[in-house]
């Protein structure tokens, strides 16, 4: 059983957080008949990993799918065409097209912000302000 933050990559989720129940391997066990206070979860992230030599960009017809300067892969909105090729290509299912644009869309690495001279995407400095608020 996982309890999925997003349920999967897209073009609108590009982190997925699975929740998975660990059981144990004696093959009957459930969490429920497990000693309490016990930690049976296993979380998994996935995310772009903005492959060196990514496949998507030769894929790409259009030159959409360019590396930055921070070395990380962006779609160009305004060049795509939506023809989806960059789909398959994507060895780790990152890439998807948006049912209202048309157009490819993937993680960004935050290119905005670190273009704007921000050192680190939004995602890791929520995980930072989260974790320094803890203590």
């Amino acid at each position: 059983m996982s309890y999925d933050n997003t349920g999967s990559l897209s073009a609108n989720t590009w982190r997925h957080v699975a929740f998975i129940e660990k059981v144990r391997g004696d093959g009957g066990s459930t969490a429920m008949l497990m000693p309490p206070f016990q930690s049976h979860w296993k979380m998994m992230s996935d995310v772009c990993k903005h492959c060196d030599n990514a496949p998507y960009q030769e894929a790409c017809p259009t030159g959409a799918l360019f590396r930055t300067e921070f070395d990380t892969v962006v779609v160009q909105q305004d060049i795509c065409n939506g023809c989806g090729y960059c789909v398959p290509a994507c060895p780790f299912g990152v890439i998807d097209l948006n049912a209202f644009d048309g157009k490819a869309h993937k993680c960004t690495l935050c290119y905005d912000r670190l273009k704007g001279g921000w050192n680190r995407p939004a995602s890791r400095l929520a995980l930072q302000i989260r974790s320094n608020s803890a203590n």
